[in-house]
């Protein structure tokens, strides 16, 4: 019950022990002036059960201060197992704030320490689609697909390390019930869904889950298509690529 008091140093935790002794003591003593029948033990019951509520709300607001102040320093704190569980990632990247979740992991936005490159680092929870992604975007080179920077290992899972990108098509879309998209911009950027794509079939990888929330858009209005945790290589029935690298050309 002590643990509010006690967990913020030694001069908190004896300050604590302190205060719950002194509480104690004079909950004791109102009681017995009672009797000490029921009615003393009611009223002794009660001051309990609100001192346990004080303590609580205590060590609620503890912690939430705590892991603010961990998040803001990218200290240890539960993302990738923290700075104890992943000290490489830790040492290269400072993590920002939480920008996404899904069904399979979440994204954070995160600062590269060497040259304060912004970033996102997407921590998953499935290693099959973590593997899926990886594979697919390390195949991939163009400028309507998502670069991956690195990734990390995080025990069975990875942390992606990827370029970092404000917004997505379905926000846009969302906001455009206040400002109408032009239709210069809704024809720029059908094209560059064709175009990031045919690069995807060109490297024999459907994507298969295309949908607005996983198109990004930068500042500048280019569009690059991500999360490919369900994507798939096609293979045709000799074992090479399909559809072949020079189909098109």
């Amino acid at each position: 019950m002590v643990s509010a008091f006690a967990g913020g140093g030694c001069e908190d935790g004896f300050l604590g022990v302190c205060l719950f002794f002194f509480f104690l003591f004079v909950f004791l003593v109102f009681a017995l002036r009672l009797g000490g029948g029921v009615l003393g033990v009611g009223v002794l019951g009660v001051c309990f059960f609100f001192f346990f509520l004080f303590d609580f709300v205590v060590s609620a607001s503890r912690s939430g201060v705590e892991r603010s102040r961990d998040m803001g320093s990218g200290g240890d704190w539960s993302f990738a197992g923290g700075r104890k569980g992943n000290p490489e990632l830790f040492s290269r990247y400072e993590v920002l704030e939480r920008i996404g979740e899904g069904t399979f992991g979440e994204v954070y936005k995160g600062r590269r320490k060497a040259d304060g490159l912004i970033v996102a680092l997407k921590e998953t929870r499935d290693p099959q689609c973590s593997s899926r992604e990886v594979e697919a975007l390390m195949a991939l080179a163009h400028p309507n697909v998502v670069q991956l920077i690195e990734y990390f290992m995080q025990g069975p899972n990875l942390v992606l390390v990827l370029e970092y990108l404000p917004t997505d098509l379905a926000q846009v879309i969302q906001e455009s019930s206040e400002k109408p998209l032009r239709e210069a911009e809704i024809k720029n950027w059908m094209l560059q869904i064709l175009a990031g794509v045919a690069a995807c079939h060109r490297a024999s990888i459907l994507h298969r889950d295309l949908k607005p929330s996983n198109l990004l858009v930068a500042a500048d209005g280019s569009l690059k298509i991500a999360d490919f945790g369900q994507a798939r290589r096609t293979v045709s029935e000799d074992g090479t690529n399909w559809p072949p690298s020079d189909a098109g050309e």
